[in-house]
């Protein structure tokens, strides 16, 4: 690792456990579009704002840190705001939904609005959709597709949005695209009678209870490191929720979980990556631990969700790909040109209403592959390629493919 990434990993270790980070030599601009990167300007300015080394950074650079920092946390001080207010109109309506990671994960840290979320979950009732879609309504919200409602045991969330909130609620948190999403979503039967209540600024707020909630963070983190990689932000929720409710996880109950996806070989590399460079040193050695440096590095370099540039949202298709075609024993570039129809419905909805309209939407997404390859960066394709087939070493390395599975 370079010397930026390992004062990165201080800062980030700061910010889970308190302290000031030591720094060597610190590039404040790559800093800066590290903390960007992952969605953690507001804790990464509130942690190095008070070195003398941070007084010394260039103007530019300390007034991007501090408008970002700023603005972001201004922006999720309002979302939480409108989201608990929400949260009890829709208590009082008599619907229980489940509130899932955002909020939840926030209120692990010291300075809650310091991590910002782009949307809030709530995992529903199916049957209970129609009251939602009422009262949202009422409140201001509409969904970004018009119809989904109906077809509820085929998509992952309906959208709700307003001005200043977005809302995704499930009933299938995973998805159902691949058969490992299908596996993490039957590991959560019945949540809602286990669900438990906390209190959060002054909230009675519902959500699963913590053997489940972990369970369901580490699949979280580990369907989107599947799909094209995921941020060390995901780590941190993972493993701050860990350490805060330690002692009412039943972990045995989630190993058994994770092993029925495959996750066994990915969960101890997280677990050893917060031992060894997020500060977690509660966690235990273990002898088991897989080397770790490129999982680390695939991390860090994805950004929240591993599709902040072109060449990795095309990578991650092909990463899809590969694995589908492992499923299915089939040629690995036809699931990449002619995926199913439920990978497409958020991108093509009319596939809801038109199921028949699947063969168009192959023909439109091909053409504006070549489009976008051919016609505009002719070496798109190729760093897209090597991209995947990099990531796609690593999901072999951790056994996450198929027939590791």
């Amino acid at each position: 690792m370079n010397i930026q990434t390992i004062n990165f990993l201080h800062i980030l270790q700061s910010i889970l456990h308190g302290g000031e980070p030591s720094l060597s030599s610190p590039d404040w601009e790559r800093l800066l579009e590290m903390a960007n990167l992952h969605n953690l300007l507001p804790a990464v300015y509130e942690t190095v704002s008070p070195l003398s080394s941070f007084a010394e950074a260039p103007d530019p650079v300390k007034k991007a840190f501090l408008e970002g920092a700023v603005g972001q946390s201004g922006g999720q001080f309002l979302r939480t705001e409108e989201f608990l207010n929400l949260y009890d109109t829709l208590r009082a309506e008599g619907l229980t939904p489940l509130v899932l990671k955002g909020l939840i994960c926030r209120s692990l840290y010291r300075e809650p609005d310091l991590r910002p979320s782009g949307d809030e979950d709530l995992l529903i009732r199916k049957e209970e959709m129609p009251c939602y879609d009422t009262v949202l309504r009422r409140e201001g919200y509409r969904p970004d597709l018009e119809g989904e409602a109906g077809h509820l045991e085929e998509i992952q969330e309906i959208t709700y949005e307003s001005p200043t909130l977005t809302l995704e609620m499930h009933v299938n948190p995973f998805g159902l695209d691949t058969k490992a999403r299908r596996r993490m979503n039957e590991l959560f039967q019945e949540p809602f009678s286990r669900a438990v209540t906390l209190q959060i600024q002054g909230h009675a707020i519902r959500t699963l209870c913590p053997t489940d909630h972990y369970l369901f963070l580490f699949c979280h983190l580990y369907k989107h490191f599947l799909a094209g990689g995921v941020g060390i932000r995901h780590l941190m929720d993972l493993l701050l929720f860990r350490q805060t409710y330690e002692d009412k996880i039943d972990f045995p109950q989630v190993l058994r979980g994770i092993r029925t996806v495959g996750g066994e070989a990915f969960y101890r590399a997280v677990l050893e990556i917060g031992r060894r460079h997020l500060g977690f040193s509660s966690i235990s050695a273990s002898q088991k631990a897989p080397d770790v440096q490129p999982l680390l590095e695939d991390i860090l370099e994805s950004g929240c969700f591993g599709n902040s540039t072109r060449v990795q949202r095309l990578s991650a298709a092909y990463t899809t790909a590969d694995i589908q075609s492992e499923e299915k024993h089939s040629f690995r570039l036809l699931p990449l040109l002619f995926p199913p129809a439920r990978q497409l419905y958020h991108s093509y909805p009319v596939l809801l209403k038109y199921p028949a309209v699947l063969p168009a939407v192959w023909c439109i997404r091909i053409g504006r592959l070549l489009k976008e390859t051919v016609l505009t960066d002719h070496g798109l394709l190729l760093r897209s390629l090597r991209h995947g087939q990099k990531r796609a070493r690593i999901l072999r390395k951790y056994k996450m493919t198929p027939e590791d599975r």
